[in-house]
Parts: structure tokens; sequence; C-alpha cells
């Protein structure tokens, strides 16, 4: 057992979720050009496996660690929004693989580097952190956490939820404009999939919380693994990946099954 941190069924879970999503970002890494639009998209798997990891932090803090938990917080709302810059960014990208003009690229890059103190050095966006005797979460055996309500949480919202909403238009726009009917199909049913995938995540995460609701909050990140595992197959499939590249995912899996054994044995 580490300082203020205990391993419970919650934690496990979600752990085991964020395992799930970085498999399936190495593997779209590893299996595909640098520059693709698969690439992209396991940047922002990458960020949300991250995210994942972070959380399952905060379901093992115990009360004597508010310092920890604070901290975490934090930075679980801060990757976020670089899960959201990551998804606008890989719709600029897909499906024909286009190029990003590079101040495009600066300006998200500048965008994220300024707005980051807010997240790790105030209460701007959210907190302080309370703790909550666990009754929500005692199926899970997790420690429950509050917190109150940054001023600059509405904007956080709006910016944050407006990089989604942008992605999602632009992908509609590719849509309508694209003549080819196979990219048509494949940027249609990319576009279902994106709104019903981040739909648990943007209410029981985002929505939910802001309004002091921390019920379900754990939904939403588990909630992850699904919408991830539905693009990443369908990329894979258009990407027609070969048999070294399917050996790499066995040899993922593998490694990330041989982890999660060490972690509780």
């Amino acid at each position: 057992m580490l300082p203020f941190f205990e391993i419970n069924t919650g934690v496990i879970i979600i752990w085991t979720v964020g395992l799930v999503v970085l498999n399936f970002a190495l593997i779209l890494f590893l299996g595909t050009k640098k520059g693709s639009a698969a690439r992209a998209f396991a940047l922002a798997s990458t960020l949300i496996a991250l995210e994942v990891f972070l959380v399952s932090i905060q379901f093992g803090v115990p009360p004597q660690g508010i310092a920890l938990y604070s901290k975490v917080a934090s930075l679980t709302y801060l990757f976020g929004f670089f899960i959201a810059l990551a998804f606008l960014y890989f719709c600029m990208v897909f499906p024909h693989n286009t190029k990003v003009p590079d101040r495009t690229k600066w300006f998200l890059f500048v965008f994220a580097a300024l707005v980051y103190p807010l997240f790790l050095f105030t209460d701007l966006i959210a907190g302080p952190y309370t703790f909550l005797q666990p009754d929500i979460l005692t199926f899970l055996g997790a420690y429950q956490w509050v917190w109150e309500i940054g001023p600059y949480m509405p904007i956080y919202n709006v910016v944050f939820n407006g990089f989604f909403i942008a992605g999602i238009v632009l992908l509609l726009k590719k849509y309508f404009a694209e003549t080819n009917s196979i990219m048509r199909k494949r940027l249609k049913y990319m576009v279902i999939t994106l709104i019903v995938g981040f739909a648990p995540s943007g209410i029981f995460s985002i929505f939910l919380p802001t309004i002091g609701n921390f019920e379900y909050n754990w939904f939403g990140i588990v909630a992850h693994v699904g919408w991830v595992s539905v693009v990443s197959y369908s990329i894979m499939k258009y990407q027609q990946m070969n048999v070294r590249v399917l050996f790499t995912e066995v040899l993922i899996v593998g490694a990330s099954f041989l982890l999660f054994l060490n972690i509780f044995t």
C-alpha cells in the first residue's frame, strides 16, 4: 500500500479501462504512418488513457490524502482539456490524412500552454475538494470526493464542449462536401460513433458534477472503453493492418495482462 493510496474494486475497474484504451492507442500508433488520422486518434486515446489512470488514483485516495487528491483532480481536468484539443486535431486530419497547417498546430499548443496554470495552481476551475463518506460508491469499495465549482468552470465547459462541437461540425462539412461514397459512409459512421461515444462522458463526468451530482461520475470514465474500441476497430479495418501489426497487438495485450497481474499479486 502506498502512502495516501489504497487499491480497491473501483481502482481495479478503472485501471482495466485505462489499459484497454492504451492498448488500442499503441496498436494504432505502431501500425500506421506518421501524420495519419490513425496517429491523431492514437494521441487522443493516449490522453484518454492517462486521464482514466488519474481517475483511478482518485478512487483510491482516503481522507488524509486530500493534498494528493487535489493535484490529481486538477490534472484530470487538464487532461480533459487536452483531449478536447486532440479530438479537434483528429477531426482536422480525418479521413484523408489532411496535413494541418503549422500555424494551427502552434495555436493549439500555445493555447494549451497558456491555460494549464489555471488548472494546476488555482481553484478557478474546480476546488477545493472535500471527502464524502463512500456511501455512493460502496459497491465499488472506492473513496468518494466532491468539489466546489470554480468561477471559471462555465468557461471551461464552453471551451471543452466547443472543441468537440467544432470537430463534429468539421466532420459534417467534410461529409456533405465528399463525393466518394465510401468516404461519405466512413464520415457518417464516425460522426454517429463520436456523438454517441462522447455523450456519456459529457453528461456524467462534465455536466452532472457541474450541477453538484457526483454519483455517476465513474460511469463516464468507464464508457470511454466502448467508443474508443469502436473507432479504433473501424480505423484498423480501413487501414487493412497486416499480420505484423496484429502480432504486435497480441504482444501488447499480453504485456498489459501480465502487468495487470503483477500489480495485484
